[in-house]
């Protein structure tokens, strides 16, 4: 079988949540049943990362970069995969420069990884690319030398451009002019989770669920022919957050076993028993879900010692936004939805 096809994957932030097991076992079920089968049955060479390999610039515990390398970089490197590693924004010690990145620091025993610290053009599978880490004051000259004299037609890194979505709720308003990268036939980006494109750029999007924001959005990673630039996306089957909607005058069959080892948010509607909320809610708990939290209106009663929340701090934020008065509630809800996001890359 020919080799054209590299397989593209991004944001996999290994260490978040401060190296929480729960998120980590999810991830390795994605490897295990998902990318690597399919790397596999078709006989892919080559690997490219766009970026935010780990999740925390400072650093990263011992645990999860042992984790990192067994589950992620070791199998590749067994496999005899070639790895190109994009540098993101995540993986800079420094906000303004490149210097200092963790690929670089925490990977330099897998000669199979090549890392991208700097805007250059590489030659992948035959193919000249212009490769773009993350864009600071440190590299930005650079950045615009070697845009000007590059002669690939595709391009990829890790960019914050305007007008693209970061997650379902927020579209980015600031960030580098996409206009800069017309030239190009395609360009690919890490950076914003949420898979969403506009004329010749593409989101990828990170390969699994990290945050409440992600719930019903679809994950995964892409191969893609270098030779006839066919992009073919490939489903992690897994999801972390699930809403559930309850209605007791609604016979609906549940199935709690859906749910099991994820979070969930149980969302009750109209009127309800305790005892028959009280059963739904034991059922989700026998089968091991890790979080549950239940969204009632004032009219449902439920055991005092359930967690209750009324609505998700970003609805609550705009609730609050849109019933002030002579303000600006557009630009003041677009700011909290910036803040919201970086609060959760923190």
């Amino acid at each position: 079988m020919s080799n054209n096809k590299v397989a593209i994957i991004t944001d996999t932030h290994f260490g978040v949540r401060k190296g929480n097991q729960i998120f980590h076992d999810y991830f390795k079920r994605f490897y295990e049943d998902t990318f690597f089968p399919a790397v596999d049955n078709r006989s892919i060479d080559t690997v490219v990362h766009l970026g935010d390999v780990f999740d925390v610039r400072k650093g990263i515990d011992y645990w999860s970069l042992n984790w990192a390398k067994e589950n992620f970089f070791q199998p590749l490197y067994d496999r005899g995969i070639k790895v190109h590693i994009i540098v993101g924004n995540h993986d800079i010690f420094y906000k303004q420069n490149l210097s200092l990145n963790s690929p670089k620091l925490n990977l330099g025993e897998f000669s199979n990884i090549e890392v991208t610290d700097r805007p250059r053009t590489s030659v992948i599978s035959g193919v000249p690319v212009f490769e773009v880490p993350w864009l600071c004051e440190g590299n930005a000259e650079e950045f615009a030398e070697e845009l000007e004299k590059t002669p690939a037609s595709l391009s990829w890194g890790h960019l914050e451009l305007a007008g693209f979505y970061a997650n379902k709720d927020y579209q980015c308003q600031h960030g580098t002019d996409a206009k800069i990268f017309s030239r190009f036939d395609r360009v690919f980006s890490g950076h914003f989770h949420k898979k969403n494109s506009s004329g010749n750029i593409t989101y990828l999007g990170n390969p699994y669920q990290l945050y409440w924001n992600d719930e019903g959005e679809t994950r995964g990673f892409h191969l893609f022919d270098m030779e006839t630039q066919e992009l073919e996306f490939i489903k992690n089957p897994y999801s972390m957050f699930h809403k559930v909607y309850y209605n007791e005058d609604k016979k609906k069959l549940f199935n709690p076993t859906k749910f099991k080892e994820t979070y969930v948010k149980l969302i009750v509607e109209g009127k309800s028993t305790p005892a028959k909320l009280n059963r739904v809610v034991d059922s989700l708990y026998d089968v091991n879900i890790h979080d549950l939290k239940i969204i009632e209106n004032r009219d449902v009663l439920i055991d005092d010692d359930i967690e209750v929340e009324a609505e998700d701090t970003l609805t609550t934020l705009t609730n609050y936004v849109n019933a002030l008065d002579d303000v600006n509630k557009e630009n003041i809800i677009d700011i909290f939805k910036s803040l919201y996001v970086e609060s959760q890359e923190v």
